[in-house]
């Protein structure tokens, strides 16, 4: 699996939002790793793109606010809670 890194800049205490989508129905869900000293999870919204039903996906909204200067690892995994592996990974560097 490759990833790739996007680059988000980010003034100290400033908020910023990151958006995936997501399908809870096959219980799938985006779970954000980070150093919890260098950023705060503000936000963690799901909103479905129709009515929820089975199959139908929507996005999940991540909030964060950077707590110190410098460079930040932001590492979301999409997986089951139940499962170790994930099956897409999304990274991102805070400056």
């Amino acid at each position: 699996m490759k990833i790739k890194k996007e680059i988000i800049d980010v003034q100290v205490n400033a908020r910023f939002t990151i958006v995936l989508d997501e399908n809870l129905t096959t219980g799938y869900k985006w779970h954000p790793v980070f150093d919890n000293t260098r950023l705060i999870l503000v936000g963690d919204d799901y909103m479905p793109k129709a009515p929820m039903c089975t199959g139908s996906g929507g996005i999940r909204k991540f909030t964060f606010r950077s707590l110190q200067p410098g460079n930040h690892a932001l590492k979301l995994e999409y997986k089951r809670e139940w499962e170790k592996r994930a099956i897409q990974i999304k990274e991102y560097l805070i400056r």
